[in-house]
């Protein structure tokens, strides 16, 4: 029994898959399509924030993020994401992070990475968690995570 029947998906599949973008198997997806609706996904996550260091990143408007926007997918995850709830990646299944698509210098509130999947190398780098981070059960896969700050 996988995890993501005792625990709800947030988001609803395509039509003929059984899971969401972030849950399908990575040999599965579409890593581009993954990206894009991560990126609307931490965008609306950040817009809702109420920690003010958060709202502050969106003075960045070079990030990855940015560029990836998308109306139709902000739309979808403004009717799925409240206010003032931890962000979910529980059970996401992460492509490769590439050059182009990382967590690299972006911020997050209080985040919920368990049982989180992370291909090939996890780019942390310059981070920042400005509340709790979970990673119980994560696993990282091949190499290793780069973090240089967090807290």
């Amino acid at each position: 029994m996988s995890f993501l029947t005792i625990i709800p998906a947030p988001f609803e599949a395509k039509e003929g898959e059984e899971y969401c973008s972030f849950h399908l198997p990575v040999e599965k997806k579409d890593p581009d399509e993954f990206w894009k609706n991560l990126a609307n996904y931490l965008i609306v996550l950040m817009e809702v924030s109420e920690d003010e260091k958060v709202k502050g990143f969106f003075n960045w408007r070079e990030a990855w993020i940015f560029i990836e926007r998308d109306e139709d997918l902000l739309n979808y995850y403004k009717s799925e994401v409240k206010k003032g709830e931890i962000w979910k990646f529980i059970g996401f299944k992460f492509p490769e992070m590439d050059g182009n698509h990382n967590f690299r210098e972006l911020v997050f509130d209080k985040a919920n990475f368990i049982w989180a999947e992370f291909s090939e190398s996890a780019d942390f780098w310059e981070v920042e968690f400005f509340r709790e981070a979970y990673f119980i059960g994560a696993k990282f896969l091949e190499r290793q995570i780069l973090v240089r700050r967090c807290f």
